[in-house]
């Protein structure tokens, strides 16, 4: 498969239509924002750990059997349509070598990971931009990839975002009670829709190299934050 191939994609259609993906994050924050953009015609290849228990979302809600008698989470099965699934192991030169090589044909690559997962498989961005120039690169994570080392080296999941990013204090009940957050996964899917709108606008842009940006760097808590700004206006003022 090279930059000039055919797609896996079995007949074109849509805006996005020749743009090419790969996905390796899990849960929702990034793989739903892949998910939206294979909905309008891209072509996505989602990566997932050869074990098959890295990525918790095939197995959360109640299972559906599929004809072969395998299951998996029914949310999994309708946001997870339109994307091609191959097993990677990152942690090896082996697994590596054939992301690189997966890289020089994309136009976009999506992860979520914590800071520092990625350049400690020798992956850095210097790495695989070198490996396509042109490359759009998406990096989702909780807290974003610079400030607080404390804070950049821990998982964050839907209720830390919408707790950080002030949306869990407009929902529930009035003090003393406790917050109550917002359903279903409300700070993943802004986070995700936000990275799907940012990642298209940074390819519909893209530059000479010298002249260009590929890097955006989505957190969680600021997804959810921005959100809430004009109630955080009003209760200032």
């Amino acid at each position: 498969m090279d930059q000039a191939g055919g797609t896996f994609v079995p007949e074109a259609f849509g805006p996005l239509e020749g743009v090419r993906i790969l996905s390796t994050g899990t849960l929702i924050a990034e793989p739903f924002a892949a998910h939206l953009a294979g909905a309008f015609g891209a072509e996505v290849i989602q990566v997932e750990h050869p074990s098959g228990t890295c990525d918790p979302w095939r197995r959360l809600d109640p299972p559906v059997r599929g004809p072969d008698g395998t299951t998996a989470a029914s949310s999994f099965v309708q946001e997870r349509r339109n994307a091609f699934y191959i097993t990677l192991d990152l942690s090896t030169p082996e697994g590596s070598e054939l992301f690189l090589r997966l890289i020089r044909t994309r136009d976009i690559w999506m992860e979520s990971s914590k800071p520092g997962s990625f350049p400690k498989w020798g992956l850095t961005d210097d790495v695989v931009l070198a490996a396509n120039p042109r490359l759009v690169v998406t990096h989702v994570s909780g807290y974003g990839q610079t400030g607080d080392p404390d804070y950049l080296r821990r998982a964050s999941y839907d209720m830390i975002a919408q707790a950080f990013g002030g949306l869990m204090y407009q929902t529930g009940f009035p003090d003393p009670d406790p917050p109550v957050r917002a359903v279903p996964y409300t700070g993943d899917y802004i986070t995700a829709l936000e990275n799907a709108g940012w990642t298209v606008t940074h390819l519909s842009n893209r530059r000479p190299e010298s002249l260009r940006s590929p890097f955006e760097w989505l957190a969680g808590l600021r997804a959810a934050g921005m959100w809430i700004r004009p109630s955080c206006l009003k209760m200032a003022a």
